[in-house]
């Protein structure tokens, strides 16, 4: 456990900060009796985390504090041949598969060369996928120190039939919502309201997003009041307000057939079903 505790150790006191041009042969360090120069230091952290040789170059006492123990904990099992001993030569093997399969593919998810134009005609394509509400809010609650749930709902029930003989939302909002985040703004949520947005209660989420536009709903009943809804815009969201979530969709996509391509050739028979059953 120590081993993995010094790994997390290293990776967890990361910053990125810009380093000092020096040369190559410059000695940086001194860790275990060696002196390490900077080009060293780069091999050395070339196939570290990016996030690691950034802190390194941030706060060089720590990172050589952790990664010299660790070292030296490395030089004695190397010295000890116990990557060579079972069982930690077939689960370094076991390691290394996975690995190489991990990266392999990221290398497909990295590799995607997508033109402006290609992630532009998906937008278009999927444009459903990108589906959102936006929507003004307003909240009546209730509880021991203001009112029962009963006379909450009916009093959400009338602001309901008020909205919808037309009355003007961002008034009633800002005159009787108890929502502090919105009713200055007239109720006016600022994020739009889609089937991922997590920062809304999906009992809050599920019935918006059935609402269409210009429609108010029912009062929602939460855990501490009402909340009456209208929609003021559905559809999808502006292709610039998206392009980077289309990007990563686009590489998503590239993986996804890349894995249903190597299942289809992947095969597999169990001989001796009755070996796998529990005992």
């Amino acid at each position: 456990m120590k081993s993995v505790f010094l790994l997390v150790a290293l990776t967890s006191i990361l910053i990125a900060a810009p380093a000092a041009e020096v040369k190559p042969d410059t000695v940086v360090a001194t860790m275990n009796g060696k002196r390490i120069t900077a080009a060293e230091f780069q091999e050395m952290t070339a196939v570290m985390p990016a996030e690691v040789r950034a802190t390194a170059m941030r706060d060089p006492e720590n990172f050589f504090k952790q990664y010299a123990h660790f070292r030296k904990i490395l030089e004695i099992a190397e010295r000890e041949h116990f990557a060579e001993q079972s069982p930690t030569k077939e689960r370094l093997a076991e390691m290394q598969r996975q690995w190489i399969v991990n990266a392999r593919v990221d290398q497909v998810r990295e590799g995607q060369k997508i033109s402006p134009e290609e992630q532009k005609a998906y937008y278009d394509t999927h444009q459903a996928d990108y589906k959102a509400t936006k929507v003004k809010i307003l909240a009546i609650g209730f509880g021991p120190k203001i009112r029962s749930e009963e006379e909450a709902r009916t009093k959400a029930i009338g602001l309901v039939q008020q909205l919808r003989v037309g009355a003007d939302f961002a008034a009633l909002a800002r005159k009787y919502s108890e929502d502090p985040s919105t009713r200055d703004a007239g109720g006016e949520y600022k994020l739009p309201v889609r089937p991922t947005s997590t920062e809304i209660p999906a009992v809050l989420r599920k019935p918006i997003l059935q609402l269409k536009e210009g429609e108010v709903s029912d009062p929602i009943r939460v855990d501490a009041g009402f909340y009456i809804v209208k929609a003021t815009v559905v559809g999808p969201l502006a292709y610039d307000e998206v392009k980077d979530e289309v990007f990563g969709a686009m590489k998503d996509a590239a993986v996804k057939q890349f894995l249903d391509e190597t299942k289809k050739q992947s095969s597999f028979t169990v001989e001796a079903p009755d070996f796998f059953k529990a005992k």
